[in-house]
């Protein structure tokens, strides 16, 4: 090709290169001139034909659809790694909590112990500690029923001199009451009677020494808690009155004398009982699988019991609580009714996935109480990145199997 290049074309090393430049700034600058800048407004910035602001307003409502209020703040935190989210918009940090650094006074717990105005004697045989538990008063009320179902059953034999339906004593009732901590001892709970008490050497001796076996089915079979007088008066306000006044007795018997310490655990208990009860549940992953439902609070390392109540209708787990406490969901009403005799202590709950609940760390924190467990995975609170998937599940699987590949 031969021809002289045009003006835009400027070479270095020409000698008229400052002409030729300067002749290529005067053309690029007529063509500027001839640029319509009749809607160009507020200098720099220029507004094109799309709506922008209807198609902003439409982004808007449909992120209020799909994250129910999330902000942009809050997606830019997630994206930086600093928080993640759930479904309901529960904040989870990311960033590990600093562990080099001095335990506060209030997380210093207490090892489980006696009380200081118990432990103040210089020896506390076996009897006196049980004792500070089972005190006189129930084992009187318990005494008292007793002999009263005895006397009914009393004048029902012809010969009243019969010995096993005698009234009971304190001693005998104490004694009756040791062995049926020693059924418990030996895993018989179970176990025929006749088998406990037999004196061919397959038996248990101290069942025989103490007892007939006849004389401990009559106390087992008359065995009473409460006044039967005005039991069917109270039965009406509460399906469980033969044991509440014993039990509650318990409960306060057992928090004046006894520290929880540092394994505070709430859990539920089934009492295996197939009988007539109008108020039995029946739990299949337990391993009585039928009976009657107690919620307890106890040392899981002791196994000492701190609170507990019987479930005996439907909502009890509120009992006690304020109007604006029954308002929570039920497993944060049971433990939160369990754990008020040690109300800001800053001790730490450990409790299984049906209490657990960012609702109830959330109360507890509030009443100057720690938790910790497991949460149910369906839980709305829990981000999805916490959830591993089918896929991640399988993958994982994979990556542990041997490569048998040669």
């Amino acid at each position: 090709m031969s021809g002289n290049p045009g003006p835009s074309f400027v070479r270095t090393d020409d000698s008229n290169f400052e002409e030729k430049l300067s002749r290529i700034i005067d053309e690029v600058g007529s063509d500027i001139s001839d640029f319509d800048f009749s809607y160009v407004k507020d200098g720099d910035i220029i507004h094109s034909e799309h709506d922008s602001e209807s198609s902003v307003s439409g982004e808007s409502e449909s992120d209020e659809e799909r994250y129910e209020g999330e902000s942009d703040s809050d997606e830019e935190e997630e994206r930086a790694g600093k928080y993640f989210y759930g479904r309901n918009r529960s904040k989870w940090s990311a960033v590990q909590p600093n562990r080099h650094v001095r335990i506060p006074t209030h997380n210093i717990l207490k090892i489980p112990a006696l009380r200081h105005k118990f432990r103040g004697q210089s020896q506390i045989d076996p009897l006196t500690a049980w004792s500070y538990i089972f005190s006189d008063d129930m084992l009187n009320e318990i005494l008292t029923g007793t002999n009263e179902k005895l006397e009914k059953i009393h004048g029902k034999y012809t010969n009243t001199e019969k010995i096993e339906v005698r009234p009971c004593t304190m001693t005998e009732m104490k004694s009756y009451i040791g062995l049926l901590i020693y059924t418990a001892v030996f895993k018989s709970n179970n176990e025929d009677i006749r088998s406990l008490f037999c004196t061919d050497g397959t038996g248990r001796d101290i069942f025989s020494i103490n007892m007939s076996s006849a004389r401990f089915s009559v106390i087992l079979n008359c065995l009473r808690f409460d006044n039967p007088d005005d039991r069917e008066l109270r039965k009406v306000s509460d399906p469980a009155a033969g044991t509440t006044n014993i039990l509650h007795k318990f409960n306060e018997n057992s928090q004046r004398s006894y520290i929880l310490g540092a394994h505070a655990t709430v859990d539920e208990m089934i009492i295996g009982f197939r009988g007539r009860c109008k108020f039995k549940t029946y739990i299949p992953s337990e391993p009585a699988k039928c009976g009657q439902k107690l919620q307890c609070f106890a040392n899981s390392r002791t196994n000492y019991i701190f609170n507990t109540y019987l479930c005996c209708e439907k909502g009890p787990d509120g009992a006690g609580l304020s109007p604006d406490e029954k308002e929570y969901a039920v497993p944060t009403q049971a433990v939160l009714r369990l754990c008020k005799p040690i109300a800001h202590t800053n001790q730490i709950i450990t409790a299984d996935n049906w209490c657990v609940s960012i609702e109830l760390a959330g109360v507890l924190r509030k009443n100057g109480l720690n938790t910790v467990g497991t949460m149910r995975k369906n839980r709305k609170e829990i981000p999805a990145s916490f959830c591993l998937t089918v896929d991640v599940k399988l993958e994982q699987r994979c990556m542990d199997l041997p490569n048998t590949s040669r």
